[in-house]
């Protein structure tokens, strides 16, 4: 389907010289002279490279379709990381460039929607935070004229992050999984 630059979005799908490319970043651009323009960031879906282009704002782009589907996360296959579709049962073996270092903040046999374009498996959506259970922590000591005290924290999935003092072994708490950040005591 095609559609003019101007009518574009961060996040659509476009076939850009035969090759699919999500737009990242677009910004509308007005120079002091001469017409005005869409900047674009893109990123294959292919090799997961960046790269930006410039588009007229009447200029005609073809749009991909794309959808999500709900999978679940299988295993760790050391280069690549597995994942079961949840209605056909269907093995998806994805690049770990394409996951991202966020899958390290989701358990094996949690679910996750994987972002698909034109029929080809090109990431993952990740949720805003992730609860998950504190495995192991020391005792914090409160210093009296320190404020924002962290101490690590080992989460269930292994991984280790920065917590408040008055975190204790066997709290849930809300992770950013795109930041590794402590945001919240689960409520």
């Amino acid at each position: 389907m095609a559609k003019q630059a101007g009518d574009l979005r961060r996040g659509n799908a476009i076939r850009l010289n035969g090759e699919i490319v999500i737009l990242v970043k677009f910004d509308h651009v007005q120079p002091g002279k001469g017409p005005a323009y869409l900047q674009g960031k893109l990123r294959s879906i292919k090799t997961g490279n960046m790269r930006e282009h410039r588009f007229r704002i009447t200029e005609e782009v073809e749009t991909v379709f794309t959808e999500r589907k709900l999978a679940t996360y299988s295993y760790d296959a050391g280069t690549a990381i597995v994942f079961m579709d949840a209605e056909t049962f269907e093995e998806y073996q994805l690049q770990k460039d394409v996951v991202g270092d966020e899958i390290q903040f989701i358990a094996e046999g949690e679910s996750l929607e994987l972002e698909i374009a034109d029929g080809e498996i090109y990431g993952v959506a990740y949720p805003d935070y992730v609860e998950r259970t504190v495995s192991q922590t020391i005792e914090g000591v409160k210093k009296a004229a320190v404020t924002n005290q962290v101490k690590p924290a080992t989460l269930d999935t292994g991984i280790e992050v920065g917590v408040p003092i008055f975190i204790k072994e066997g709290e849930v708490i809300r992770i950013d999984p795109k930041t590794g950040k402590y945001h919240e005591r689960a409520k």
